[in-house]
């Protein structure tokens, strides 16, 4: 097994989210990390069920309006919905990835976790007017 800090952070540095991630293998494709990184955050909400979704992406305006409803079980989040929105927002370059400060832009790039201390997740907004 193998740790890893994950760290989210706005454009101007605030962090927003730090935690440690477990992962079963040394090595995992960007891809496969942020799978796995969108399946605990997704299980976790489910389970918990706060009033505010935090993770990497999030919901769309469907899932929020299902997750909003008046009785005490709300419908669970899709962790493959997510996924897929993680993944398009990567490719959109919503966020970017640093391996110790190292910009990751392959989602098939193969990591070898066990080198890395900290991956970040920087999120980026998109300029006014451009």
């Amino acid at each position: 097994m193998v740790t890893v800090t994950m760290i989210d952070e706005t454009g101007i540095g605030n962090i927003t989210l730090e935690k440690i991630q477990t992962f079963n293998a040394a090595k995992l494709s960007l891809r496969e990390v942020i799978r796995q990184r969108v399946l605990a955050e997704v299980t976790e909400f489910n389970a918990r069920q706060p009033k505010v979704f935090q993770g990497l992406v999030e919901p769309g305006e469907t899932e929020i309006l299902l997750n909003q409803s008046k009785s005490k079980q709300r419908k669970p989040l899709d962790w493959e919905r997510q996924f897929n929105r993680a993944v398009q927002a990567f490719e959109a370059r919503t966020f970017i990835v640093l391996a110790d400060d190292q910009q990751l832009d392959d989602l098939d790039e193969v990591l070898e976790l066990s080198k890395i201390k900290e991956l970040s997740f920087l999120k980026l907004v998109p300029l006014v007017g451009g």
